[in-house]
């Protein structure tokens, strides 16, 4: 990988890291304030309109951007900042008037971007080669989280987002024939399935080191058969 695609890839993480922390964040403050802290419903409403105006003014001048410069990678950040302004705007209504299931799509919405941004992710890395050591490292982020912060209850909608994202990855490599898209998509859906094991401390140690002993046979294995790894890469190019 030369300097140029390096730098590409790593704009494009950070790009979609930036925004996923900035749709997530916003969602789990829109639901606190709903349900945690109680704050006034008109006034949490008129904030989330109000944030979401800006985050549509923003999409509109990002798209036009984009459109004279003939940027897909821009016009891509524009057309997800369009959906949350769209998502924002729909969130007070629902919670206000709608009955259960559907006043909960505050809780829906941030787990169909969290699928998105798995999904790009993955596609980023997949793209350069690089994917291994970084999605060990995602996956060992994951574990390390729930264990330092007891978050087990996050553990169901892991399961939903790993889910998701094992089948558009499944889905993608069937129309690109990519065998790496499908290692990773097999990957996605056991680290998924780990979830639903998951009950204590202990369970999270062990399938932690378990995950770990895989990638290290999986980097060992392309170290002892560099010839397939560069065919692959020349290939690419």
């Amino acid at each position: 990988m030369n300097y140029r695609e390096k730098t590409k890839l790593v704009d494009g993480l950070c790009g979609a890291f930036l925004m996923a922390l900035l749709v997530e964040s916003f969602y789990a403050l829109s639901d606190y304030a709903y349900t945690i802290y109680h704050y006034s419903i008109s006034s949490v409403t008129t904030i989330i309109y109000v944030l979401a105006g800006i985050a549509l003014a923003i999409a509109v001048a990002v798209l036009i951007a984009a459109y004279r410069k003939d940027n897909l990678i821009m016009a891509t950040y524009g057309i997800e900042l369009l959906v949350l302004a769209i998502t924002a705007a729909i969130i007070p209504g629902t919670y206000i008037s709608l009955p259960f299931p559907f006043n909960k799509l505050n809780l829906v919405f941030p787990l169909v971007f969290g699928v998105y941004y798995v999904g790009k992710v993955m596609m980023l890395l997949s793209k350069n080669n690089c994917s291994n050591v970084a999605f060990m490292s995602v996956i060992e982020l994951i574990y390390i989280l729930l264990l330092s912060y007891g978050l087990l209850t996050l553990t169901k909608p892991l399961f939903f987002i790993g889910s998701v994202a094992s089948i558009i990855t499944f889905i993608m490599s069937m129309k690109k024939k990519s065998k790496s898209l499908l290692a990773h998509g097999l990957e996605v859906m056991l680290v998924s399935f780990s979830m639903l094991l998951i009950n204590s401390s202990q369970s999270i140690v062990f399938l932690s080191v378990f995950v770990g002993i895989y990638y290290l046979a999986k980097t060992f294995y392309r170290f002892l058969n560099p010839e397939k790894t560069n065919k692959k890469a020349k290939r690419r190019k």
